[in-house]
């Protein structure tokens, strides 16, 4: 055995051992264990140990391999960058840090690179908790969301996490090119969703924003109209506004 190899395999021992201990902690203690700063810090060092050390034999790095297109496009079906992405991932309840991610839209897919193997995997969606990439954190809803009218099958962009919480969930479709250089191209879609305290409601206007409650609600009208912020304009900041009405009124 090489040193190398001695000193992943003595981390590895180390991250069961670390896990172990804080599960028995957390089932018997009253009241449950924190999850401190020093705990998180902790476990996320030990996870980017491994991957710095190897780590592409951890449970994250698993899935179908993603293969890129045969025809010319005009775009790519990324969100954001047809480039890798720092971000963060949760899955299967733990949270995986500094992972080069990519989101495939026209197949709802996240994409990780393992180290070193020169392939791209598309993870298991029913173990992808939730992920960041850049700036952005997207969700796969729970149970309980579900059953309020969001689908276990899809990620949803947070947008905002208040009481009524507000989600879009994006894909691309392809178009075929009239181009002979460039079989297909991609159009951009996106579909927005606010709990209104019961479900998780379609808005596709401004109309639909007012009446969230089931009735029409004058007062939101107006501050809309005197920020003059339009739905069609400028979506996501008529439903940020919105639902920061709505809470304030909760």
């Amino acid at each position: 055995m090489t040193s190398k190899q001695y000193f992943f395999k003595l981390l590895l021992t180390g991250l069961v051992i670390f896990t172990s201990l804080l599960t028995f902690h957390r089932s018997v203690a009253q009241p449950i264990i924190p999850d401190t700063g020093f705990i998180r810090t902790a476990r996320n060092n030990s996870i980017q140990a491994f991957i710095d050390e190897g780590g592409y034999t951890l449970p994250i790095f698993q899935g179908r391999e993603w293969i890129a297109p045969l025809q010319k496009e005009n775009g790519h079906p990324f969100f954001h960058s047809p480039e890798p992405i720092p971000g963060s991932i949760v899955f299967s309840g733990i949270e995986y840090t500094q992972i080069g991610l990519m989101y495939d839209l026209k197949i709802d897919g996240l994409v990780v690179l393992p180290p070193d193997l020169g392939l791209r995997l598309i993870l298991p969606k029913h173990k992808v908790n939730s992920f960041i990439i850049g700036n952005d954190k997207f969700i796969r809803p729970t149970i309980i969301q579900t059953d309020q009218g969001l689908s276990d099958m899809l990620y949803y962009r947070l947008i905002y996490p208040g009481p009524s919480t507000v989600v879009a969930h994006e894909w691309k479709v392809m178009k075929l090119a009239p181009d002979k250089e460039v079989s297909v191209s991609y159009v951009d879609k996106v579909e927005y969703y606010m709990f209104d305290g019961k479900k998780f409601q379609l808005i596709d206007s401004d109309q639909d924003l007012i009446e969230l409650s089931g009735t029409k609600n004058k007062e939101l009208k107006k501050l809309l109209s005197s920020q003059e912020t339009r739905f069609r304009k400028q979506p996501e900041q008529a439903l940020i506004t919105a639902s920061a009405f709505y809470d304030r009124k909760k």
